[in-house]
């Protein structure tokens, strides 16, 4: 780990940031054999790493992309070797699966049935991996998956109960029930731990009490909370009431961590009326405060009666944050306006961005005509966000005629039909019922991301260098086949291994012309304005009428949408979508979002 203080963007340039594009041949030809060359050492490290069962990165995963048919031949051939560690030739097998190449399906579901209890074992890792790309819903390998909890051996057991669980394979919950009633484990906390995160009778619950929350670590852990979090916001209370008991009476036992977040947000969950003092005392004495609204969270629901005072009385103290505001839509109704509005008022006249899209909905969905008109009085004051679903919302704007305008205009060229049907299953896989609500502006983003015009990325790498040359390729999938860049290259332009200030070149060759641009080095930030400069120059350098255009940036994520700056403009403005002339935002919001929490770490400290 270096820490590196990096360049400020407000520095003197050291590169030129104008893109050229040059029809030297000899230039061209070098660029490609730059690429070429590293393609072919990434490559070698790609496939060390796998036969050894280690980890690759993304740039890795791009050289065998690059490299299909040889990357095939050589991951079989590692599937083959017996002499490989088990770990070794399961990593071949999720890689074939990346390149979409049945072998390696087909070999993590035969390894299951290997003598070898070390291929069995990586065999269910590897399924249980998060990026893999497979179909766990057929009865068929539902039956694979489930026998493996049948095993004697306990790392058996436990690896399949983890990967059953994460692929929420039916029968799941009543198998590891009865692994534990059974008794025989010699280690049951494991597998009671995986039952707690899916258990929804009381026999699962009856089942795994017993073998947790029994030990006393040096530090309460977050993850402790998330295992149980189901469990806990079961409404029937025979199935959550002892688990909640439980947990509270775990949390009391770390005296010294009380007013920590991680803790405290467990405790206001699971606290009963007993726990009134405790959560007073948390309110006046913790500093952080999140906290204190978890806190206050709980009181209110333990206290409903006192409930609009108590968070009144927190919104004049701590401010309308989003989850005050939360709450607040739960406990106030519309003759609660004239209490609780004129604080939030006065809260404008303290700090910005108060009236986000909380506030908005209080307003909208409690406050009736009088919340909305106050919306009304107060649009140039809503964020960006907000501003956009109040408008959507008094002004009767939806998706259906969103997308039909794009259509009609061909932004996008799958039909207006087609891509809400493909927001509705997104919606549905991820339980987000607000992601499909054709009344909310969200759900054009969504379209737009869906329809593959949209590149989004973390403008922080938390490396150096920060490789632009593979975010021209994170562009160039988002353009539809429009944007094809070749060989793309970054040279570094680092004296030494200790010079990590040093900034870079960036190109690439686009119908046999090379585009190249300095890019500065701002440490583990990319130099988003450099690259969003370089790729529009060269759209229209070659005749597209299409842009990457800035989307308005929240925080340190990065957005931008290809399109036809002409026709796509004025129907993001009619709806309100939120752009921005300046591609660094992200960059520069989350620069301002790291002072502020360092200044508030010192003060805390102070």
């Amino acid at each position: 780990m270096i820490y590196y203080q990096s360049r400020s963007p407000d520095a003197p340039a050291r590169v030129s940031r104008t893109p050229v594009v040059l029809d030297d041949s000899d230039e061209i030809q070098r660029c490609r054999e730059i690429f070429e060359n590293e393609l072919a050492e990434l490559y070698q490290q790609a496939t060390n790493n796998i036969s050894q069962g280690e980890w690759i990165f993304s740039e890795h995963e791009f050289a065998l992309q690059q490299r299909k048919q040889q990357a095939v031949a050589d991951l079989r051939a590692l599937l083959d070797d017996e002499s490989l560690p088990a770990e070794g030739r399961t990593k071949a097998a999720e890689k074939l699966i990346f390149l979409k190449d049945s072998t390696g399906e087909k070999f993590l579901f035969d390894s299951l049935d290997s003598d070898s209890k070390e291929l069995r074992l990586a065999a269910l890792k590897s399924l249980r991996e998060w990026n893999l790309d497979l179909d766990f819903s057929s009865p068929e390998r539902n039956s694979i998956l489930l026998a493996q909890l049948d095993a004697a051996d306990q790392e058996i057991i436990l690896a399949a109960a983890e990967l059953c669980n994460y692929r929420k394979i039916p029968g799941t919950e009543n198998r590891l029930t009865t692994l534990l009633e059974a008794g025989k484990l010699t280690d049951p906390k494991p597998v009671a731990m995986e039952l707690a995160e899916i258990a929804s009778t009381q026999r699962a619950v009856k089942a795994l009490l017993p073998h947790v929350l029994r030990d006393k670590p040096e530090e309460f852990s977050q993850w402790t909370g998330y295992a149980f979090e189901q469990l806990i916001e079961n409404p029937d209370p025979e199935i959550s009431g002892p688990v909640k008991q439980a947990l509270y009476d775990y949390t009391l036992q770390f005296p010294e961590q009380r007013n920590d977040q991680i803790l405290v947000e467990c405790l206001a969950k699971t606290a009963n009326k007993a726990a009134i003092p405790v959560l007073k005392e948390i309110l006046k004495n913790a500093k952080d405060p999140v906290s204190r609204t978890y806190a206050i969270g709980a009181l209110a629901r333990l206290q409903p009666d006192q409930a609009l005072d108590l968070l009144t009385s927190h919104l004049k103290q701590e401010g309308p944050g989003y989850s005050t505001m939360r709450l607040l839509q739960t406990y106030a109704t519309e003759q609660d306006y004239d209490q609780i509005i004129p604080i939030i008022e006065e809260w404008t006249q303290k700090s910005e961005d108060v009236l986000d899209t909380e506030v908005l909905r209080l307003c909208l969905f409690k406050f009736g005509n009088r919340g909305e008109q106050f919306v009304r009085e107060h649009l140039d004051q809503l964020t960006d966000q907000a501003r956009m679903r109040a408008r959507w919302k008094l002004e009767g704007l939806n998706l259906h005629s969103a997308l039909n305008e794009l259509h009609i205009s061909g932004v996008i060229q799958t039909s207006p039909d087609e891509l809400i049907k493909k927001i509705n299953e997104a919606g549905n896989r991820s339980k987000d019922t607000d992601l499909f609500d054709p009344s909310n502006p969200d759900s054009l983003y969504s379209a737009l991301v869906l329809e593959g015009i949209v590149v989004m990325f973390d403008a922080e790498t938390s490396t150096i260098p920060c490789r632009h040359d593979r975010l021209i390729l994170d562009f160039a999938n988002a353009s539809k086949g429009k944007f094809t860049p070749q060989w793309p290259v970054e040279y570094w332009h680092s004296k030494n291994e200790e010079d990590f200030d040093a900034p870079y070149t960036v190109q690439f060759v686009l119908e046999n012309r090379l585009y190249r641009t300095g890019a500065e080095n701002y440490g583990d930030w990319y130099d988003v304005e450099a690259i969003v400069r370089l790729i529009n120059f060269a759209l229209e350098t070659t005749g597209r009428p299409e842009r990457f255009i800035t989307e308005q940036s929240g925080g340190q994520i990065a957005s931008f949408i290809f399109a036809d700056p002409f026709t796509f403009v004025p129907i993001a403005r009619r709806y309100g979508l939120p752009l921005s002339t300046d591609p660094a935002e992200a960059m520069q919001k989350g620069l301002e979002f790291e002072e502020r929490v360092i200044n508030q770490l010192r003060e805390n400290e102070d």
